[in-house]
């Protein structure tokens, strides 16, 4: 992954020099070589998830991929497929993710349809949509985003620890977003109720998403058995399906937020070295990379802004972690 390093150190929008999913498939010249692997993608008659597939489809996998609508999947379906004839067609499947029965059932009858799973992409989500529940009760996007991939990933699991072997370790890839950062999970008011604010929500489950990929990641992956992302970006979630090297991500140009074990702190926010602005009295520093530059604060108005964006994010990380102390463990309750 080290070279594609530099060309995301200064994106400038789309069509810019940062590599596209394809590319990723051709450096690691995987063209019609995965055609003994299975792949679930979620979500994926539109937008990142058919991407996703359209280039996968390109390795051989066998694809399968969910959608709402039974005509709308089978419309994408045959498009990708037509694209590379001479792999397995793609495969659509109902599956509405506002039902934890319309999981169930597609987790019952996948193992009919003769396919181990390799991958399991978990792209599906709604986004900023107005106060609602799922059919089971919860709030939208908590639902949709979280509990329905929760279930969906806790079903087959089975299958994707099989599907494991020495060197080709299975993948769950958790689709998160930059969102997250504007907020935590709410054990004791998931849904909500009394101070509903749609892209709250929507954070909420984003949040969700990283600390389900955080710790699958820490149970399974100790194993040698299965990895477990989160990502943002598809070039980058190309990269993590190919590569040996175990990351978890949430692509963003601010600081991404981890999570530690069940036992410790629940969340912290991870800033690139260069983003790091170490604060003293008199002399600072600004650490870029490995070198160290020294400056001296020779404006009084300088130096009183530096002491108050040091209170800042003082006042920030208390507030984080009184909000954050224990939500990893609510969350996995039950699992």
């Amino acid at each position: 992954m080290d070279r594609y390093v530099a060309i995301h150190a200064k994106p400038n929008g789309p069509g810019d020099a940062r590599t596209t999913a394809e590319q990723v498939l051709a450096d690691e010249e995987l063209a019609g070589k995965w055609q003994d692997r299975t792949v679930l993608i979620t979500g994926a008659t539109s937008g990142l998830g058919m991407e996703i597939a359209r280039v996968l489809h390109k390795t051989g996998a066998k694809i399968f991929i969910t959608s709402r609508q039974q005509a709308k999947g089978d419309e994408v379906a045959q498009a990708i497929s037509s694209e590379n004839p001479a792999f397995h067609p793609v495969e659509a499947i109902e599956m509405p993710m506002d039902s934890f029965e319309s999981v169930r059932k597609v987790a019952a009858v996948f193992p009919s349809k003769g396919s181990k799973l390799d991958v399991l992409l978990l792209n599906a989500g709604v986004m900023a949509a107005p106060e609602g529940r799922t059919k089971d009760g919860s709030e939208i996007h908590f639902g949709t985003n979280y509990l329905a991939h929760f279930l969906l990933f806790q079903l087959p699991k089975p299958s994707l620890l099989q599907a494991s072997k020495s060197g080709l370790h299975s993948r769950v890839v958790i689709l998160s977003s930059g969102a997250h950062k504007s907020n935590g999970v709410h054990p004791d008011n998931y849904n909500l109720e009394g101070d509903y604010n749609p892209y709250m929500a929507y954070a909420q489950s984003k949040t969700a998403n990283i600390y389900m990929a955080n710790e699958s990641n820490r149970r399974f992956s100790k194993m040698g058995s299965m990895h477990c992302p989160s990502t943002q970006a598809l070039s980058l979630i190309l990269r993590l399906l190919v590569t040996k090297v175990v990351v978890i991500l949430c692509v963003t140009t601010w600081p991404r937020r981890e999570t530690t074990s069940v036992h410790g702190p629940s969340r912290f926010r991870k800033a690139p070295p260069h983003q790091f602005l170490l604060l003293r009295r008199g002399p600072w520093k600004v650490k870029e990379g490995c070198i160290w530059k020294t400056a001296r604060c020779q404006s009084r108005r300088l130096r009183v802004a530096l002491l108050i964006i040091k209170v800042m994010l003082l006042t920030h990380m208390m507030r984080v972690w009184r909000q954050s102390f224990g939500k990893i463990a609510c969350v996995w309750s039950g699992s």
